[in-house]
């Protein structure tokens, strides 16, 4: 917007080549489609992240059926929306803290823990 503005003042001051440039007019109409561009449609369904294809967090955040697990930060944290039995999560350095706080009030020995990246 701020580019268009000032190309239409310099060439209603006439600074460049009596007013017109045909430069600042080329510009400003591939500044005119890219709008145009941009203003399409878009697709309306949520794209829930995810890990990539060879991500080692695929399967190491993968825990044992019964079994459940706390999260980390970084891409650990996408494991609480995932179905991987994942809860909770923590700021860096925190990781094991949540359990510390939960294994006395509770009948479960063990949980997985998921550090930060």
């Amino acid at each position: 917007r701020i580019a268009r503005v000032i190309a239409r003042r310099i060439q209603r001051l006439k600074l460049v080549d009596g007013g017109h440039s045909e430069h600042m007019e080329t510009v400003l109409r591939w500044m005119a489609d890219k709008e145009g561009e941009l203003a399409l449609p878009r697709a309306s369904f949520p794209r829930v992240p995810h890990y990539c294809a060879g991500c080692p967090h695929n399967t190491s955040t993968a825990v044992p059926e019964g079994s459940r697990a706390l999260g980390g930060i970084g891409c650990h944290y996408m494991v609480t929306w995932m179905d991987r039995s994942t809860e909770t999560y923590t700021h860096m350095g925190g990781e094991g803290v949540t359990w510390a706080g939960q294994a006395a009030f509770t009948a479960t020995e063990h949980v997985f823990q998921n550090l930060g990246d």
